[in-house]
């Protein structure tokens, strides 16, 4: 009876482990995502504001973007 319940416990530490990889793998998937999207809106934002220097208002938006990024990229560490 001990080795079938030492058997059992074994079972769901095992279970529980691999539950944990498996969040851990799309946290993983997750986090690039973001990466690859805040990247790309950073880019973009810095050609925008390279085109529209004469526009303060435009370039006030712009610098509100990046700096959002930023923040969105810090905040996920």
């Amino acid at each position: 009876m001990d080795e079938h319940y030492e058997r059992m416990e074994l079972e769901a530490q095992l279970f529980q482990a691999d539950k944990l990889s498996s969040i851990g793998l799309l946290a993983a998937g997750v986090a690039q995502k973001l990466n690859t999207r805040l990247g790309g809106n950073f880019s973009y934002t810095q050609m925008l504001a390279k085109q529209l220097q004469g526009d303060p208002q435009k370039s006030g938006l712009l610098d509100k973007i990046t700096r959002q990024t930023f923040r969105a990229v810090r905040d996920r560490k």
